[in-house]
């Protein structure tokens, strides 16, 4: 019935994390983090302007043709334009000081950009005696004249910018297999003293992703091989490997097909942490296989392990149970999925081993207990007391970081491109937005102009800087017709100039006129404002429906909102394992049980805190891994035979194994996550060695 209802509807693989922890009814604020999730920004570098330009049109000319649209600006087709609806377009200055009926300051800055050295005329003086429009063309800055040549610190640049279908930018494979061209275009152009830059999201996803894909193949194949040594270290036969493997590729599957069916995307981080809670399934076949001895069935083996296997169960599947209420789609996925697969692969080792296990001649009776280590009262002590003062000091010093960035750090290569398309740019790192909506575009247009009025000298980009509404072209169609009728006079007979305003069309927007003003509409009659150094929102609730925001304080507040809930679930999670353990085992066992798993919990937070690694919401996350891991060593140690160590150790070196590996990637936000399970797991199994000794 799952995978039905899963291959029913075909489910896409989610990649942003954001998705996973902004709640719908702020999709606005998603849509602007994802705003240059498709863009590319491409910067030239030479000494020579020409041959920047030349190499600026090769690299064009290729990236087309691999599936990269240009998002620059046609600025002669623009001018045109604009020229045929010059009578309703002013300057933010012009028209405030035209409402005045400052005249005189008019004709002053006419003047000023006549006798200006480097000032130009985009019109006859016929046709703008008092150069308005050339005014307002230059108030709009160089975003309609993107193709220029900068010269910076002695050296010449041009900036291309592109952005990739909406199709490929979805999907994560196509997106880095087109990234991988425009790399290799990239590569090709940067010769001859000429430098090619790439900047934007898609190039660093694809370098994140290919050095991650690259090291965890790696590290797989290192994980398998260590696991392989192990069994035949211990069992001396390869074979057991066939039904672990099958065990764990079913309760995958199952995991897989329940959260399909339950949720319209799956995020690649439920992948990476529920397959890997999977693998507390490994612990379910290896204890199996280590107590199946000569004079045993395999029925017989369940009998005696199976109230350890099924408390196990019932106590990770309470653990993350609990994280199915919270409020977080991405701890859904993961409590769905962990659940589902853990009942799968305990059902597959009660009902099918003891049928598999007669075809693999196993001989465990004279193994002898080869792994079953215990500390030394001295020594117990000694260890008890030094995590203790590792955790009570590392608490004092914990810090949290809850932005999602501190999580990616890019290469020294890209890092560079970054800082150098930046300078070059002039990209202005305190940006912050406001979202406009309305029922229709010209009301959209109103309002933003009703914004920048309370915006100020702050600098800003919007809709209605290059087009104007109805509204305020009538308006200024008002203003310099007065104008002209006050002050044309002197001009008309040495000019000739007309002491009409220009009659024309009104300036209405169109994709293919202004390509680049597309990136400003956040959806239908939903618009975008971006801000510079702008720090008064709250004047923005002044006009209604439109919305301030300043993404990264707001993503992280959110983050930093789910990490406080993820941490708060911890609390009721181990007083229900708790509850659980009391009513099986007693309450003063239960404690003892569980004390592994909730000192190993603390003393990770305390060495965190000690080696100033800020505690951020992946590491909390880790901490319900630990629990789902840990708590089987303590249950299984508590309830088993002497052979049953055998299998706590294996199963915690495994763990510990392919987790100290990750600890050791690239990726920042997989390594801490890493470190943070590798001393979870190895101080949760030490802590059991030593609260629950061997007489028990």
């Amino acid at each position: 019935m799952l995978a039905f209802l899963a291959l029913r509807n075909p489910i896409t693989t989610e990649t942003n994390i954001l998705r996973t922890v902004v709640p719908q009814k702020q999709s606005n604020l998603l849509d602007l983090s994802n705003m240059y999730s498709a863009k590319i920004n491409v910067l030239i570098e030479g000494e020579e302007p020409e041959e920047v330009s030349e190499t600026a049109d090769k690299f064009d000319e290729l990236a087309v043709k691999n599936d990269l649209k240009s998002i620059s600006v046609d600025g002669n087709k623009i001018l045109e334009v604009y020229k045929v609806s010059r009578g309703g377009l002013l300057s933010a200055n012009t028209a405030e000081l035209l409402e005045k009926n400052d005249y005189k300051k008019v004709k002053e800055n006419t003047i000023e950009m006549i006798y200006n050295p480097l000032g130009f005329s985009l019109l006859e003086p016929e046709e703008d005696p008092f150069l308005l429009f050339t005014d307002y063309i230059m108030n709009l800055g160089d975003n309609i004249n993107p193709d220029s040549i900068i010269n910076h610190n002695d050296k010449y640049y041009r900036i291309l910018n592109y952005e990739f279908d909406k199709n490929i930018a979805l999907s994560p494979a196509l997106l880095n297999k087109q990234v991988k061209k425009i790399i290799k275009i990239q590569k090709s152009l940067s010769e001859n003293g000429v430098e090619v830059y790439l900047t934007g999201t898609p190039v660093h996803s694809y370098y994140a992703s290919s050095r991650s894909m690259v090291e965890i193949n790696i590290i797989g194949i290192i994980s398998a091989l260590f696991v392989i040594f192990l069994c035949l270290n211990y069992f001396k036969k390869i074979k057991i490997l066939i039904p672990v493997a099958g065990s764990i590729f079913c309760g995958a599957l199952a995991g897989y097909f329940a959260t399909a069916a339950m949720f319209p995307s799956i995020h690649v981080l439920t992948f990476v942490f529920s397959t890997t809670l999977i693998g507390i399934s490994v612990d379910y076949s290896l204890h199996f296989f280590v107590c199946k001895t000569e004079d045993k069935t395999g029925d017989d083996v369940i009998k005696e392990i199976f109230k350890s296997l099924s408390v196990s169960l019932l106590t990770t599947i309470s653990a993350f149970l609990v994280l199915y209420f919270s409020h977080t789609e991405l701890l859904k996925q993961i409590a769905v999925f962990t659940i589902t697969g853990l009942v799968t692969v305990y059902l597959f080792v009660v009902l099918f081993y003891p049928v598999i296990s007669r075809k693999i001649d196993l001989n465990n009776n004279n193994l002898g207990v080869r792994w079953n280590f215990q500390f030394k009262p001295q020594i117990a002590k000694n260890i008890l007391i030094l995590m203790a003062i590792i955790t009570l000091s590392g608490l004092f010093f914990v810090r949290t970081n809850d932005d999602i960035r501190s999580m990616y750090k890019p290469s020294k290569k890209l890092m560079h491109a970054e800082s150098i398309f930046a300078e070059v740019a002039g990209i202005n790192p305190k940006t912050s937005f406001v979202v406009v909506e309305g029922k229709n575009v010209q009301e959209v247009l109103e309002k933003e102009e009703q914004v920048a009025k309370l915006l100020g000298d702050t600098k800003y980009q919007a809709i209605s800087r290059y087009i104007p509404s109805i509204k305020t072209q009538n308006k200024n169609r008002a203003l310099m017709q007065k104008l002209y009728e006050t002050e044309i006079s002197p001009y008309t007979t040495a000019l000739n100039a007309s002491s009409k305003v220009p009659a024309g069309d009104y300036l209405v927007y169109d994709k293919e006129t202004f390509p680049f003003l597309e990136n400003f509409f956040l959806g239908e009659n939903k618009s975008l404002m971006i801000l510079y150094d702008f720090d008064k929102p709250e004047i923005i609730k002044q006009v209604e429906g439109a919305e301030y925001y300043n993404v990264r304080e707001d993503i992280s507040n959110l983050v930093k909102g789910c990490r406080v809930n993820c941490a708060k679930l911890l609390i009721p999670v181990f007083i229900l394992l708790y509850a659980l353990l009391a009513v099986i085992y007693k309450p003063k066992n239960a404690i003892r049980i569980i004390l592994p798993s909730l000192c190993a919990c603390l003393f990770t937070t305390g060495l965190l805190g000690l080696l100033h690694i800020s505690l951020n919401l992946f590491h909390v996350m880790a901490m319900f891994l630990i629990i789902g891991f840990s708590l089987d060593y303590s249950i299984f140690r508590f309830n088993g035979e002497k052979l049953v160590r055998d299998a706590v150790f294996m199963s915690c070196m495994t763990s510990v194994f392919s987790f100290l590996l990750l600890a050791l990637t690239g990726f920042k936000l997989i390594s801490s996550l890493g470190f943070v399970l590798t001393t979870g797991l190895l101080s949760s199994y030490i802590l059991s060695l030593l609260l629950i000794p061997k007489e028990e």
